[in-house]
């Protein structure tokens, strides 16, 4: 499902503004629950040195830093986003590590060539894009064959609300099943 808001469209925000969702997303990936859904990631993704690894809706750059280690030597972390203000940012955040590369494109349209990547992931985009289907068919272009695609979002229509105050989950939970 797309929503029509900054994280559908980022390139539409302001530099500011994506300086502050970059910033938001380097803080929410230090967060334990984040930590540790970025590890189970990388370790699904199951990098090895040499390998070329590709996300799709990489953001700020927080999952390519982490997988970037396990490629090395000889491997490239490849990270791309639809908003350029947003790839300045992963670059920042980066630094100068030769391994990362950040690209501006569209994750419908991927400029790169068929086979090109050993693996490749998107985390938390599709809820994001419109059409789902064509993000997926441009990581199976792009992946070599008998490559891996790893692909994570949320569901929010399987909203888990736990707390001692029943009474409180009962009156928050249709709220947030309505927000969603």
């Amino acid at each position: 499902m797309s929503h029509s808001n900054a994280w559908s469209n980022p390139s539409a925000v302001s530099a500011e503004d994506a300086t502050r969702m970059a910033a938001f997303l380097e803080g929410r990936a230090r967060c334990p629950d984040q930590a540790q859904v970025n590890a189970a990631l990388r370790d699904v993704v199951s990098g090895r040195a040499g390998e070329r690894v590709l996300e799709v809706g990489c953001g700020s750059g927080a999952l390519c830093r982490l997988i970037s280690p396990a490629l090395r030597p000889g491997g490239e972390m490849v990270g791309v986003d639809v908003a350029p203000d947003m790839i300045a940012a992963a670059r920042r955040y980066a630094k100068t590590d030769p391994h990362l590369r950040f690209d501006v494109a569209s994750a419908e349209h991927l400029p790169h060539d068929k086979g090109a990547f050993d693996a490749v992931l998107a985390a938390r985009l599709m809820l994001h894009v419109a059409d789902p289907a064509a993000v997926v068919g441009e990581m199976v272009r792009v992946v070599r064959p008998g490559g891996r695609i790893v692909l994570m979002d949320w569901d929010w229509e399987t909203l888990t609300v736990t707390h001692p105050d029943r009474g409180w989950v009962t009156c928050l939970t249709p709220v947030c099943a309505t927000q969603s």
